[in-house]
């Protein structure tokens, strides 16, 4: 579909002119940055066997280098998406693509998990706003590992802020998440289950109180998107406020896009608390986009079908 060719005869010499090449291109294309793993650098030989040299090659002022590559036909894109069906991509969008694959590089190396060629890379693509294929998923997580963690208690502290209706049942993932839509319709909603022996556990919807967001979080300005970004209100008011914990602390938590995949987690002996989120949409990207702020990191993933141009960035001068 030529509607998703990005017109890259368009781009000059200048990451800066990105927008411009949207500008440029079809009003419906977002932008969506995302980490991938290359340890083997598979991905790095078919973009070079496709298109041996880039059409636009730059160093930024970060010390970045800046790698945009004309596909020369349907063909190549579609070989380039079916090696990406699948895979996961951490998303770090918008100004936050250098800090958030920073970190994330980072964290593998303390894990032991970077190995020579890991997350090297970010990859920038374009997709149709319009398309239904390219779904951002939440990143659901568990956390273990924490001293002294009681779940009754963090339920009690949370009832002062947020309204909370029992899980009806734990063993039906997808009710789960249709309260937590059904929620979303008053405010920020999310699901939170631990405490008790395995069986044992109990669940509750989440959902924050009118008002509160004024209170607990002024720093922020009233018509910010992170006030009703339920990624946003966990990390801020449940994780830094209630548990004194950050999304930094890279060793209590395990992510899942899969919120089957998160609930099984969530059974484990060890798991203590699991948090489930509801999948939003692309346009997401763009709103978060316009209004010129960060979605807050590890927040989405993302699995691609549709790829319309792809810009490779350098994390060896990171």
């Amino acid at each position: 579909d030529e509607s998703l060719r990005l017109p890259c005869d368009a781009c000059e010499t200048d990451v800066a002119k990105e927008r411009e090449v949207l500008d440029l291109s079809a009003a419906n294309l977002v932008p969506v940055r995302c980490i991938l793993r290359d340890e083997s650098g598979a991905f790095e030989r078919l973009m070079t066997d496709h298109s041996p040299f880039p059409e636009v090659a730059l160093t930024d002022s970060q010390g970045v280098e800046h790698r945009l590559f004309k596909l020369p036909g349907p063909q190549n894109c579609e070989d380039i998406s079916r090696y990406l069906s699948g895979r996961e991509m951490f998303l770090c969008e918008g100004q936050a693509q250098y800090d958030a694959a920073r970190t994330f590089h980072y964290e593998r190396d303390l894990a032991g998990a970077g190995g020579e060629r890991a997350h090297r890379f970010v990859m920038t693509y374009f997709v149709n706003q319009s398309c239904d294929s390219p779904t951002p998923l939440p990143n659901h997580f568990v956390i273990s590992g924490l001293d002294d963690f009681d779940f009754s208690g963090l339920m009690k502290s949370l009832d002062h802020w947020f309204d909370l209706t029992q899980v009806r049942s734990l063993r039906d993932v997808d009710g789960i998440l249709e309260d937590i839509g059904a929620a979303s319709t008053k405010g920020p909603a999310f699901a939170l289950v631990g405490g008790g022996a395995v069986g044992r556990r109990t669940g509750y919807v989440v959902r924050l109180r009118a008002g509160v967001a004024d209170e607990l979080l002024s720093d922020l300005p009233k018509d910010s998107l992170h006030r009703r970004f339920p990624t946003s209100i966990i990390q801020r008011l449940v994780l830094r406020e209630a548990m004194v914990l950050s999304v930094d602390d890279c060793k209590y938590f395990d992510y899942y896009s899969d919120s089957n995949l998160a609930m099984q987690a969530g059974r484990a002996k060890d798991a203590q608390l699991l948090v489930l989120q509801r999948p939003t949409d692309l346009k997401l990207l763009q709103t978060f986009d316009d209004a010129e702020e960060r979605l807050p990191p590890k927040s989405l993933e993302l699995f691609p079908q549709v790829l319309s141009g792809v810009m490779i960035h350098s994390l060896q001068r990171m």
